[in-house]
């Protein structure tokens, strides 16, 4: 991964990236290559995903039908992962051979842009602007509406991304004292291909390959200039998932655009920050979320009816009948009402760090954490994993119930203070 890692924070050719990164994939000795590619709607990413697709995709994956071959893309505004997105990719590049071939694995390369348009005039350079059909237009058109005043649902989620663990992102970028305004659509692309690489990386992580895989996610910025576009390669996360403990690893810039430097050299630009040379193992969000919890959190409201149902589920579960599978999804669904009426967002920050709430909560769970949410966010969580109690696995119906019971013990207590 060495020759990728030489690659970030610099400008480099379409091709040179898709080129470096194809052989890369090669050296790891994968039996089979899968791509997905993430990128905006916006028309001027068609050359951005012309070049991948010749460049890695024809000359890696296997064939879709005759000799055409692809990747699975989603393509949307402002280049958004789309939860879903990993599990039916790595899907789709599951094919018989690998059954035949013992300890066989396959690869699959995430690449996901972000874009940024760029215009050099007589007053110097203009990021964030690009000539479409003869006329100056804004690229990432997505970008300039999440760095004004926008509530499209769509700008909305964006936003909910860049303040993803309680840094505003779209503040420190609109801060004129912070960044200076002539780059602040450039660096707005950086942290979205940052941010969108984690969301991809946040669903590898909790997402179990049907065979073993190792996944390359490639954040980059696209610049669209007026002949050929070039692409800064923003980081490198290594996914491996051939083995249960599913080691991640990250190189590159973060995701404070507050850090960002800029440099020519030989003509080219260069992004800097402190970080983007070492080597990080990606963190764990459910463990953090767990961490997080604290006493603020295990306080309850009041008494309630409910009170006398937890205290029957938990002992329950001291009595080991949570074993039993038919009696222990019962009880759980039991548990689950109660502590949505005594402490639902405790409630919702045990079973999202327990793993039975979906990874796409990640954001919603860190401000249930840092109390910048409350009952009504909880209980989307807590309502969608009553609805799929059925779907659990035994073992993880048994661990959130002994989870739920030891947690709300102490709020649970008739003389608890309120």
């Amino acid at each position: 991964m060495e020759r990728i890692a030489k690659l970030i924070g610099g400008e480099h050719r379409l091709d040179h990236v898709c080129r470096t990164l194809r052989e890369a994939a090669r050296s790891t000795g994968a039996a089979l290559h899968g791509a997905m590619h993430v990128t905006c709607s916006d028309e001027s990413e068609h050359e951005s995903c012309q070049v991948f697709a010749r460049d890695y995709v024809r000359e890696l994956l296997p064939r879709l039908r005759l000799m055409d071959c692809g990747a699975f893309r989603t393509a949307n505004l402002g280049g958004r992962h789309e939860w879903g997105s990993v599990p039916l990719c790595e899907n789709h590049f599951v094919t018989p051979e690998l059954d035949r071939m013992p300890g066989a694995f396959k690869l699959i390369a995430v690449k996901v842009n972000s874009h940024v348009g760029v215009l050099t005039t007589p007053d110097g350079v203009r990021w964030g602007e690009m000539k479409r059909y003869g006329v100056d237009s804004i690229a990432c058109g997505a970008l300039s509406l999440l760095l004004g005043d926008s509530t499209l649902p769509e700008i909305e989620r964006l936003r909910e991304t860049f303040n993803f663990e309680g840094l505003d992102r779209v503040a420190l970028l609109r801060d004129e004292a912070k960044i200076p305004p002539e780059r602040r659509l450039l660096f707005a692309a950086l942290v979205q291909a940052r941010l969108q690489a984690r969301r991809v990386i946040l669903e590898i992580q909790d997402h179990v390959p049907l065979t073993p895989t190792l996944y390359l996610v490639l954040p980059c910025v696209t610049i669209n200039r007026p002949d050929r576009d070039t692409e800064i390669v923003v980081g490198l996360y290594l996914a491996d998932r051939r083995t249960p403990e599913g080691q991640v690893v990250y190189q590159g810039l973060g995701d404070d655009p507050t850090q960002f430097g800029t440099a020519l050299k030989h003509g080219e630009l260069r992004i800097e920050d402190a970080a983007m040379h070492r080597t990080r193992e990606a963190r764990d969000h459910r463990r953090l979320i767990l961490e997080q919890i604290g006493e603020q959190h295990r306080r309850h409201a009041g008494r309630t009816p409910h009170h006398e149902k937890l205290a029957h589920v938990r002992q329950e579960v001291a009595e080991r009948r949570h074993h039993e599978r038919a009696a222990s999804r019962l009880l759980l669904r039991t548990a689950l009402m109660a502590i949505g009426e005594i402490n639902p967002v405790l409630g919702a920050l045990i079973v999202f760090g327990n793993g039975a709430a979906a990874i796409h909560h990640a954001a919603r769970a860190h401000r249930l954490a840092r109390h910048e949410a409350g009952a009504h966010e909880a209980r989307v969580i807590l309502d969608e994993v009553h609805d799929r109690v059925d779907e659990l696995p035994p073992e993880r119906v048994q661990a959130l119930l002994e989870a739920l019971t030891r947690e709300t013990a102490a709020s649970s207590k008739p003389d608890s203070p309120s």
